[in-house]
């Protein structure tokens, strides 16, 4: 086949490199200087950047793309596929740790998607100023530095009210790199306290050490329910509903924020007949409702994966009603059916309901993707954007999944998953999984999937004598940001102040020899 393809012109076979994966271009250039000349056209890392099935992730740009080199995008694309291939890899990645007590994290904190910068929040940081007091701190995890600022003041004063949550995503309507931020404050001694939601927008202006942040508010809302997720211009709020009959149902409220204002709202109500999963547990048998995971889908869709079912369903029109009116919108509503489900086997059982996560979907050029975890098994499911029917796949077996999960915090991404280390372990749990490719994609019984294993990793900022916070996983990086607390300090409210680490795996070390830059 080699041979043939070389006695194409030159053209020809260019065409050709731009409808392959990056794995396919990968080998390939192995093969000969002629293919490895080819590789190097500009035209090739535009197609994998913009229209490649085979890469994920979108890498985070922070200009448009007509300013980058054909150096720049070959290295970007470079960096995507090397951090992929070092999760699995017994080489050691790059880590870099911050100055002793010099680098003071808040009690929550997020990465934005690109993973160089950092938010971070929490009553602690005024231990160190006062003016941290209600601010969200950005830490640029690639300066040499690792520095901070603050981008965020919470000016409203209302003092009985608490930052408990972020949300982010890239707002890629935008010309320059931006994200959309939602900010969720919730009473601190009210329960009965609507809940005050803001969207942020987070703009990157100028690139490499010159780049800085600017925030503006476009959205302040009240609700009286907990926002559970964001994607685009929809927030899902989740809650019970108990009737009088033993068929159980849901029902998940949907708001377009963009549109919604502080006095009404542009919100409907998903009601959907729940699976009940039978237990069997010292010699009692019971019927429980077990609601795993609900995630916004991109086309205006609703994922809901249950026990005993995965099923897609399109978000109801939507109505006006005041945020204190939830049942303005509801109403003797129908229970809507799905556009599509699948049933998954085998059967839950008591000992690993825990084992259900997700992904965040990704929204690739032919469809949208989302990987989810069940027992063993690593699903992948795929929503082509042509209107086809979707498709499940297993993309894999990993015998030691429903342990990990079961005792300690797990991370799961389109093609990764990081368990943080738990109990008296040290070292971090991580693997790296394909997909079928395009072709297989269509004939799901071509794709036989692997049994994997995980790789086993201590960074800096796991230690013996410190207690874990949750470590931080950006997937489009494979950057992962660890920490710990000491156990002995003296310090109030907790501060986390010491031994953070950033752990890379884009490397040159990690890609074919011929592509090493």
């Amino acid at each position: 086949m080699i041979i043939a393809l070389l006695s194409l012109p030159a053209e020809v076979i260019l065409e050709v490199f731009k409808i392959l994966g990056w794995r396919d271009i990968l080998r390939v250039s192995e093969t000969c200087r002629t293919f490895f000349e080819i590789a190097q056209d500009r035209s090739i890392w535009t197609a994998l950047l913009r229209d490649s099935p085979t890469l994920f992730h979108r890498p985070t740009l922070e200009a448009p793309i007509d300013e980058y080199t054909t150096h720049d995008l070959k290295n970007i694309v470079l960096r995507n596929i090397s951090s992929t291939l070092g999760w699995n890899s017994s080489r050691e990645p790059q880590e870099r740790t911050t100055p002793e007590g010099d680098f003071v994290v808040g009690e929550e904190k997020i990465l934005l998607e690109g993973g160089r910068w950092l938010l971070s929040f929490g009553g602690n940081l005024t231990v160190y100023n006062p003016d941290y007091s209600g601010a969200i701190l950005a830490y640029d995890l690639d300066s040499p530095e690792f520095s901070s600022t603050i981008i965020y003041k919470d000016t409203i004063p209302e003092r009985d009210m608490v930052l408990m949550k972020m949300f982010a995503q890239v707002d890629r309507t935008q010309s320059c790199l931006a994200y959309t931020v939602g900010l969720i404050f919730e009473g601190f001694d009210d329960p009965y306290m609507p809940v005050r939601f803001e969207v942020l927008r987070i703009e990157q202006r100028g690139r490499g050490p010159e780049a800085k942040l600017l925030t503006s508010t476009i959205k302040s809302l009240s609700c009286w329910d907990h926002v559970a997720d964001i994607l685009g211009d929809y927030a899902i709020i989740t809650y019970f509903a108990l009737g009088a009959t033993r068929i159980p149902y849901r029902k998940v409220k949907i708001c377009n924020w963009r549109t919604s204002s502080s006095n009404k709202h542009a919100a409907s109500i998903l009601k959907f007949k729940s699976n009940t999963v039978r237990f069997d547990f010292l010699r009692t048998s019971f019927s429980k409702v077990v609601f795993e995971v609900i995630r916004i889908l991109p086309e205006n869709k609703i994922l809901v994966i249950e026990p005993g079912r995965i099923a897609i369903y399109r978000i109801p029109e939507l109505h006006w009603a005041k945020p204190s009116e939830v049942h303005a919108v509801d109403g003797n509503i129908p229970s809507q059916q799905p556009i599509w489900s699948a049933s998954l086997s085998p059967e839950m059982s008591i000992r690993n309901v825990n084992t259900f996560d997700s992904s965040k979907p990704s929204y690739g050029p032919l469809a949208t993707r989302l990987a989810f975890t069940r027992n063993e098994q690593i699903y992948g499911l795929v929503i082509p954007h042509d209107g086809r029917t979707p498709t499940l796949h297993v993309l894999a077996t990993v015998p030691e999944l429903p342990r990990l999960m079961f005792y300690t915090m797990v991370t799961v991404c389109i093609d990764k998953i990081y368990g943080k280390p738990w109990g008296s372990e040290l070292k971090a749990s991580m693997l790296s999984f394909s997909w079928p490719e395009e072709v297989d994609l269509r004939q799901p019984t071509a794709w036989v999937p692997p049994i994997l294993h995980f790789t086993h990793k201590q960074f800096a900022g796991h230690s013996t004598s410190a207690t874990r916070v949750n470590d931080l996983v950006d997937e489009i990086s494979g950057r992962v940001v660890t920490g710990w607390k000491d156990e002995n300090y003296e310090l109030p409210e907790e501060v986390d102040e010491v031994c953070w680490s950033v752990v890379d795996f884009f490397h040159p070390r990690f890609l074919p020899s011929s592509f090493k830059p």
